[in-house]
């Protein structure tokens, strides 16, 4: 470790473990630290509401749709990364083109439709977020599925890497008995979007 990367100090998370099985700790570290090897400092519990803040309490509480204390923790908005790939052509054919992402390793919220910002390439635009099956339509996608709708926005972007900030819920994903029905809400949703990003600005 110390020679691999020349270290001369590690700062160690309060709770943190490491090794095999997870058998490494703060104690074993102080050993490595007595032979003159490294400095070791260890971080302390930083709490929110009583409870001490850590990527697992992050993870549950997006992973659980409780976005704004995950966003209190985090010190900023809640947001995925993902590369841009090739979809069905769905969206674009009923008027919402969408980007399609692949995820780099994310905790992702529960299925629904999210008011978003997006940065792409540098800029930041609003955005509308699908995450789950579609259900309107078959075959469904998998339920962390995650499509974006980035408004007043037609450049090319397959291959690009793209990151959704999270903003507000708006609903609950349902199957809609028409495609008709499923533009209407689309326009809503677009709408309140607008209309939500706006006022945060």
């Amino acid at each position: 470790f110390c020679d691999a990367l020349g270290a001369r100090g590690v700062q160690w998370g309060f709770n943190s473990r490491f090794g095999r099985g997870a058998e490494g700790n703060v104690e074993l570290l102080r050993h490595f630290e007595k032979d003159g090897r490294f400095e070791v400092r260890q971080s302390k519990a930083v709490m929110l509401d009583g409870i001490s803040i850590s990527s697992t309490a992050i993870r549950k509480r997006i992973i659980s749709g409780d976005l704004d204390n995950a966003a209190r923790m985090l010190g900023r908005r809640v947001s995925l990364l993902g590369t841009v790939v090739p979809g069905d052509g769905r969206g674009k054919a009923l008027g919402f083109p969408t980007a399609n992402l692949d995820l780099h390793h994310e905790a992702v919220p529960p299925p629904g439709i999210y008011a978003c910002e997006t940065l792409v390439q540098g800029r930041t635009h609003i955005a509308v977020a699908n995450i789950g099956p579609c259900p309107t339509f078959t075959p469904p996608k998998p339920s962390d599925a995650v499509e974006v709708h980035i408004l007043d926005f037609d450049q090319a972007i397959t291959a690009e890497d793209v990151e959704v900030q999270f903003i507000r819920f708006l609903r609950e994903e349902i199957k809609f008995r028409t495609i008709d029905a499923l533009i209407r809400q689309m326009r809503t949703d677009v709408a309140e979007t607008r209309r939500i990003v706006q006022s945060c600005s």
